[in-house]
């Protein structure tokens, strides 16, 4: 019984380390969203078209490409509650940002993929 657990314990625990952290989990999504200037000012940086003017936008901008080509398997729940808002809200309203986002995470990803020469 105790190898049973410590196996499950050792899963559990490699398993939270592949998450990506939750510190800006709280992050209001939908106020973004709703707010033009706010909205665009996170959009630019995600581009980088402009600087990253908070910790929380410089932190999804890493991970936002590796999140949206892998299906989010390394995001809380509550990221892919997040992801999945930002990505209905884009190809809803502004799908010409969004095929131009999901261009650029593909480029990033696929750069970040490429082993050292």
């Amino acid at each position: 019984m105790k190898v049973i657990l410590f196996v499950f314990l050792a899963f559990y625990a490699v398993a939270a380390e592949q998450l990506y952290s939750d510190q800006y989990d709280y992050v209001d999504v939908s106020k973004i969203l709703s707010d033009d200037a706010l909205r665009e000012e996170y959009y630019n940086c995600y581009m980088g078209t402009s600087p990253c003017l908070t910790a929380d936008a410089q932190y999804f901008k890493e991970i936002l490409p590796e999140a949206a080509l892998t299906k989010c398997v390394k995001c809380t729940d509550k990221q892919k509650d997040n992801f999945q808002k930002i990505a209905t809200w884009f190809t809803k309203n502004q799908p010409e940002k969004w095929d131009a986002y999901t261009k650029k995470a593909v480029e990033i990803y696929n750069q970040s993929q490429k082993a050292p020469e």
